[in-house]
């Protein structure tokens, strides 16, 4: 059995799956099943014949019983899976699966469909190579015989749900690199800021409820239940139109405003300010729609999720006086202590933590994005002491909101960052990128490295974005290799931050001469005869520095002279 800490190719069995490009072997998929399992079962059977002319057919499952002696691929919930003995566990979470081999049957399953399709991709890594780069950039291998390999694989992805929001993500494109998507209108019920915008606008409240918001009307006041009821009868009307939703989201509106009645001020005064309000009023919440869901949908499952953002970040723990100076108070055993001492969460409330502070060219520590940091590890220890372990979702940032069209530098310091939210016991991983637009910004290829590196802990961000590199650029992979190493190192001498709001497109940052570095390769002549005697990572980010001052150097005169010439300050 391997987890996603071992990438060990299974033996072969000894029985081929495809023989001089012919087989036996079928794929049956569960009855009812979602569009994530169906599309799983098409790729199987499309990237096989690609690699050796041979199609397997595929077909929902009629009834078929377990018999290893059958040829057989079962996909999903089918009667064959229900005869096999095997049983999604509670650390598989949503999108671990496994992939058994019993005789000639092999049994492939998850709690959700995306882990179905998780462990179709990985099987077609394992029996053909293959591997993609981009929505229309793929590699793989040809073979006229394809031995079926002696699979006993449970995988536990590092991190469980994983997205990315980009505008050129489509759903298949998402799939493929081990994104989640969700079904029909997606896996939120509702997402974002809703208290208003979705649940309760003011041009249909506010005049006979004026009591339901602030003073302003751009926030709910938390404190009043009669608008605690009305927002949860909206919610459950919106659970049933979204058939396949999971997640509600209980979202502030996008700004710094509070509800200072004196009910809101009695309650933060309890529960430790804005954030400890929201956890106690989405608490309360999630008991009043989850009733109604058990009357209504029976067996169906929400998540109600929280912000903590921008007036709700800070967590609510209790904080002291230590020589003069306001610290967190820490329990016996390190943990942060509680503000309420009686939050009682349930199992199905999720905070969703932006640190849109933060910068992302470095990791997370007691000393790097420091208060970002203390405020996670906060929010870590308010669920730890409701035995809640894997309830905080990540909403972080990839994007140079300002300047889209200037690489953003994030680059390697992604792996700690995932590294430390996993942690922290997250259960979902959100990166906010360039929703709204296409950019040049190496785009395919961060895409690529953040989806393997929430996929997986034992993956290099180096060698990942000299793999994309060779197999994206192909003949010209070495010159767009120099390029993008050059770019880091450029950001690592002039210390640029990986901020969200940090401004990028700056005459100081982008002198001409740099410009015209980048752009002249016989600046470059001995640094190209140098690359390839390098190894990956930081020596190349420093041969790069240096090669980069030399240059310069080099080009001082004639790019002052063209600067006068065009008279640049």
């Amino acid at each position: 059995t391997t987890t996603e800490e071992v990438d060990t190719r299974p033996q072969e069995s000894g029985i081929n799956l495809i023989d001089n490009c012919e087989s036996s072997y079928r794929i049956i998929y569960q009855k009812d099943a979602p569009s994530t399992i169906i599309n799983a079962a098409s790729e199987l059977s499309s990237f096989l014949k690609q690699s050796s002319t041979c199609e397997l057919p595929y077909s929902v499952d009629t009834g078929e019983e377990f018999n290893p002696d059958n040829k057989v691929i079962s996909l999903g919930f089918t009667n064959i899976y229900e005869g096999s003995g095997l049983e999604i566990t509670e650390d598989m979470h949503k999108t671990g699966y496994y992939i058994k081999r019993f005789g000639n049957t092999v049994v492939i399953n998850a709690k959700d469909g995306n882990g179905v399709m998780n462990a179709v991709y990985d099987m077609l890594n394992y029996l053909v190579d293959l591997e993609f780069y981009s929505s229309e950039e793929f590699a793989m291998e040809y073979y006229r015989t394809i031995p079926l390999l002696d699979f006993d694989i449970k995988h536990i992805p590092y991190i469980d749900v994983r997205d990315i929001l980009k505008k050129t993500l489509t759903s298949q494109y998402k799939r493929r690199m081990r994104l989640y998507t969700g079904e029909g209108s997606g896996q939120w019920v509702t997402f974002a800021h809703t208290v208003i915008t979705q649940y309760l606008p003011t041009s249909t409240y506010a005049s006979e409820h004026p009591d339901w918001y602030n003073g302003a009307k751009t926030q709910v006041c938390y404190s009043n239940e009669e608008m605690r009821h009305e927002m949860a009868k909206q919610i459950e009307e919106r659970i049933v139109a979204s058939k396949y939703g999971q997640y509600v989201m209980i979202g502030h509106e996008d700004n710094w405003d509070i509800c200072n009645c004196a009910n809101c001020q009695a309650e933060m005064a309890l529960y430790g300010g804005y954030s400890g309000q929201e956890l106690h009023f989405t608490n309360e919440l999630s008991k009043e729609v989850d009733a109604w869901l058990a009357d209504n949908q029976p067996g169906r499952e929400i998540d109600y999720v929280f912000f903590a953002y921008q007036t709700s970040q800070m967590p609510p723990v209790k904080t002291e006086m230590v020589n003069g100076k306001e610290v967190v108070a820490k329990d016996a055993d390190g943990y942060c202590v509680p503000f309420y001492d009686n939050f009682n969460i349930r199992k199905n409330v999720i905070v969703i933590y932006c640190p849109i502070d933060s910068d992302f060219s470095l990791g997370f520590s007691e000393t790097e994005n420091a208060a970002q940091y203390q405020q996670l590890i906060g929010w870590r220890d308010i669920f730890y002491k409701s035995n809640l372990y894997n309830n905080i979702l990540i909403w972080s940032y990839s994007l140079a909101c300002r300047d889209y069209m200037i690489p953003f530098n994030n680059f390697g310091a992604v792996k700690d960052a995932y590294r430390f939210y996993k942690d922290l016991g997250a259960c979902y991983v959100m990166d906010q990128s360039t929703y709204d637009s296409a950019i040049p910004c190496f785009e395919d290829l961060s895409i690529y490295t953040q989806s393997k590196l929430m996929y997986r802990s034992d993956v290099d961000y180096n060698d990942l974005a000299d793999d994309f590199i060779n197999h994206y650029y192909g003949e010209a992979a070495e010159h767009f290799r120099e390029y993008f190493y050059f770019i880091r190192s450029h950001y690592k001498k002039n210390n640029v931050p990986g901020a969200l709001f940090n401004v990028l497109c700056t005459p100081s940052l982008w002198p001409l001469e740099t410009i015209e570095l980048m752009m002249n390769t016989a600046a470059h002549k001995t640094f190209d005869e140098e690359m390839g005697k390098l190894g990956n990572g930081a020596d190349r980010e420093n041969e790069s520095l240096r090669q980069n001052t030399a240059n310069l150097q080099v080009n001082t005169h004639a790019h002052k002279l063209l600067n006068e010439e065009i008279n640049l300050s």
